[in-house]
């Protein structure tokens, strides 16, 4: 019956469920010879499929046999349909036939209408199978978003069919599905050759004795750890569970076994760097009673998670003692074994998953930094259990940045929990430093104990002292220090971080804004005032307020500027943060003149008002005025200079307020630390510090941040133990980045710590980017200044939340940018921010279009 053709097809509309459903059109075959093969068989596909976004398709044609074949995934971008869109059941069609005329399908567009060479080869269907019986296209739409319906498609049989793979003892992946249970399996380089660059293939390897199920031993593995992996799903295609992701090295020696009687691999390489692939031997046998669906091929021995086992355990890393500290983490070779289902819910489980474990003895406050990660997609979770138990509670997450904290988390002693690191979407290897530090202060304990009163009007002098310079909405550059050890709240202090918008923070993992973030030197300093203090939505938590507005200090008055200073003798010193002729936001006619200050040994804290205006027109005109605790829920606030009031002081009516401190006397340090700086050397840091005492000292820890408000450590120096004269102490720093900050953590020999203030080293070449005019009627210019070439990335967002990116490459310009289609942009505010490829941002700043 070989000189024949036969076509068989299906109209019925099957609707594609959206968001990584998939669905199955199916068609019956019958009458047609018991064994297709290279003589007869299957010789093209026939789709229509109408859906609103092609890229988010993944095509797969299963042969009764269960051999599944990759028709085209994720191709034509954001174009519609598999052929015409416009008419029902009607052409034109796509085509699939292995000598298409349109060349391959990953190199076409859609709507697709020619004929095209599939991703897998429909030859792997003519592998001597009976191809009477149910034939299924399936589809999968593996994101949200878009619609569609598989409208029609067609199998043709004829006596020239796709040519069935060559099987035989070597089987290079990208020949073809295999159906066997003897033979090598190799990469596609055989086993002579490196893999190349740029390739994307998928396959399955399924028995050839019904009943039993395939192996795959790997004699050797390795691949480009980073980039390189190998995906492999425990059945006929890649819906199937998903057993793992590897790379490098970490299959060499491991045996992959199914639980279906075929295996799936996912296989893809990235445009540089190449390595010799695996070698791997294929058998088959009994299929298990007990199948690893976690840790299969990497952890072998361990029967769990699967079908018929008992459950795995989650943590793939313990942890002993905080602190806690890695680098160059990476999440590649751990398997995708949580999902958006699992507690916290989160899209951000859906790649990779590493777990760490964690018992704390006693109950303790610990901040968690994720910092350095290699992708922009990368989530931060805590649970007090394994996520996919239904037990489990979302302790918290964090998620959608490069660098993710969790700050003043409160652990329960004896309960164990997990830090997870995943990343989106999925699979994705990523790499990314990890720090976890308990909080050895613990939690404040004076309950904001403060007195409220009037007091007369005393600031010190507004045009003498450091000058701090902002961009409009930040946090200063760095901590200023005090000058004298300073008590808030019952916690000890030597520094402060000022608000552009006329508030100070205190460092350390109990200053927070908006409720539950960190705010460290030059980050976003928010200025939208929408309700009352205390609240736990928007207002600064740990701060003094005097008062928290939206002002605007990088458009100054006339001899305006923003300076700190300490004057006196100890121990009645005084420091003040003096904000002078700064314009308020919107309002640019109006300005500011005011002071905070504290005081040495009775804790005191004064605001000092010698003109405060209303901007109406912008944020309500609002203004609070006041000092809040770390929980976001106490607040000591004067009646009328809350939120929605709006409050004024006048030139020529001075007022001033002040919080005396009930709060007791904070613990003193056991160290007496005289000095500690640092500076700069090229490729490492010196720090140095000394003491004029110690009692009791075991050693130092010195540790960094990137961000200033979390850190992990450098070194440890030990320390004299017990002394009264001057000891002079040096660390280096290698391979800084380009501003990091320090302190040192003093331990004692019975384990108790006290931190030293925080210092800032930067290298000389910063990158900054000037933004002008503002305000601006037309183009909006960007000059780069001391850039590297490298892609930024503008973005402009609207007050409603409307986004406009645009990406240029500076190696293409001078440094310098105009952005033409600023002219086309309505009147308004805007905020730009420009972001490096690394995701660090550059610059922020608020633009007027007028």
């Amino acid at each position: 019956m070989n000189g024949y053709s036969q076509s068989f097809n299906n109209t019925t509309n099957f609707t594609i469920t959206d968001c990584g459903g998939q669905i199955c059109s199916p068609i019956v075959v019958s009458g047609l010879p018991t064994v297709i093969d290279g003589t007869f068989g299957l010789e093209s596909v026939t789709i229509k499929i109408n859906h609103t976004w092609d890229s988010d398709l993944d095509i797969y044609l299963v042969a009764p046999d269960l051999t599944t074949i990759e028709l085209s995934t994720d191709n034509g971008g954001s174009g519609d349909h598999y052929g015409s869109g416009t008419n029902n059941n009607a052409g034109p069609y796509t085509v699939f036939h292995m000598s298409g005329a349109a060349g391959n399908v990953t190199a076409g567009a859609a709507p697709f209408t020619n004929t095209y060479i599939p991703e897998g080869n429909l030859g792997a269907a003519n592998n001597g199978q009976n191809p009477n019986g149910t034939w299924q296209l399936c589809v999968t739409d593996d994101a949200c978003g878009s619609t569609g319906f598989i409208n029609a498609w067609q199998l043709d049989f004829t006596n020239t069919p796709a040519p069935p793979p060559v099987v035989g003892p070597g089987h290079n992946i990208g020949t073809g599905n295999l159906t066997a249970c003897t033979g090598d399996l190799y990469d596609t380089g055989g086993n002579s050759s490196d893999y190349s660059n740029s390739e994307s293939i998928t396959e399955t390897y399924c028995s050839d004795v019904p009943g039993d199920c395939i192996s795959i031993t790997f004699t050797s593995f390795s691949t480009e750890s980073c980039c390189d992996d190998l995906t492999i799903y425990d059945g006929p295609n890649t819906g199937s569970p998903l057993i793992g992701t590897y790379s490098g090295t970490t299959l060499t020696g491991q045996t992959i076994q199914s639980s279906t009687g075929c295996l799936t691999f996912a296989w893809s390489s990235d445009g540089s760097v190449v390595d010799p692939g695996w070698e791997a031997t294929i058998t088959c046998g009994t299929c298990p009673t007990c199948v690893d669906g976690i840790q299969n091929g990497s952890e072998t021995g361990i029967d769990c998670g699967g079908p018929n086992c008992p459950p795995c355990p989650c943590g793939d890393i313990t942890i002993a003692a905080l602190p806690y500290s890695v680098t160059g983490a990476n999440t590649a070779g751990y398997a995708d074994d949580y999902s958006s289902a699992d507690a916290c819910g989160s899209s951000y489980l859906n790649g990779n998953d590493v777990l760490y474990e964690y018992t704390p003895a006693a109950n303790e406050s610990v901040d968690i930094l994720l910092s350095n990660s290699s992708s922009s997609s990368t989530g931060l979770f805590l649970w007090d259990g394994c996520p996919d138990d239904p037990s489990t509670n979302c302790v918290n997450y964090v998620t959608g940045s490069a660098n993710l904290s969790m700050t003043c988390i409160t652990l329960t002693g004896g309960t164990t929990y997990f830090i997870g690191v995943s990343s989106w979407p999925s699979p994705q290897s990523i790499t990314y430093d990890l720090s976890i530090t308990s909080n050895p202060t613990g939690t404040p304990t004076c309950g904001l104990n403060y007195t409220y009163s009037t007091t007369a009007y005393n600031p010190v002098s507004y045009t003498t002292g450091s000058l701090l310079t902002f961009s409009d909405d930040r946090m200063a550059d760095a901590y200023t220090s005090i000058g004298f050890d300073f008590c808030y709240d019952g916690i000890l202090y030597q520094d402060v971080l000022v608000s552009s918008n006329g508030y100070l923070l205190f460092p350390g993992c109990y200053s927070a804004h908006p409720f539950g973030t960190s705010r460290g030197p030059t980050d976003y300093s928010p200025y939208s005032i929408s309700a009352a203090a205390p609240n736990t939505t928007n207002a600064p938590v740990n701060a003094i307020m005097g008062p928290w507005q939206d002002i605007y200090p990088s458009t100054l008055l006339a001899d305006g500027e923003i300076r700190t200073l300490t004057t006196g003798a100890a121990p009645n010193q005084r420091f003040s943060a003096t904000f002078r002729n700064v314009r308020m936001f919107s309002c640019t006619s109006l300005d500011f003149n005011g002071q905070i200050s504290l005081y040495e040994t009775t804790d005191n804290i004064e605001v000092h008002l010698l003109e405060k205006t209303v901007c109406s027109t912008f944020n309500g005109g609002a203004a609070i005025l006041g000092i809040t605790d770390y929980t976001g829920t106490n607040a000591i606030i004067p009646a009328g200079y809350n939120y929605p009031t709006q409050w004024t002081v006048n030139p020529g009516s001075p007022e001033a307020h002040r919080f005396a401190s009930n709060c007791g006397v904070c613990s003193v340090l056991p160290v007496k630390l005289v000095e500690f700086t640092g500076k700069s050397m090229g490729d490492y840091n010196l720090l140095t510090w000394k003491t004029e005492s110690e009692a009791n000292s075991s050693h130092f820890v010195l540790e960094r941040s990137n961000g200033g408000a979390m850190f992990y450590e450098v070194a440890t120096i030990p320390a004299a133990g017990n002394s009264s004269n001057l000891l002079e102490y040096e660390a280096k720093h290698s391979n800084p980045s380009d501003l990091e900050y320090y302190r040192l953590r003093q331990v004692d020999f019975d384990g108790k710590i006290a931190y030293s203030k925080i210092i800032s080293i930067r290298k000389k070449n910063r990158v900054d980017v000037e933004i002008y005019p503002n305000p601006a009627s037309n183009a909006l210019n960007f000059d780069f200044v001391l850039a590297e070439d490298d892609i930024y990335t503008i973005t402009i967002a609207d007050v409603i939340g409307n986004v406009y990116l645009k990406q240029i490459n500076l190696s293409e310009t001078n440094g310098k940018v105009t952005l033409d289609e600023f002219n086309d942009f309505a009147q308004g505010f805007y905020t730009v921010k420009i972001t490096d490829s690394r995701n660090n941002v550059v610059k922020v700043d608020k633009i007027i279009k007028k």
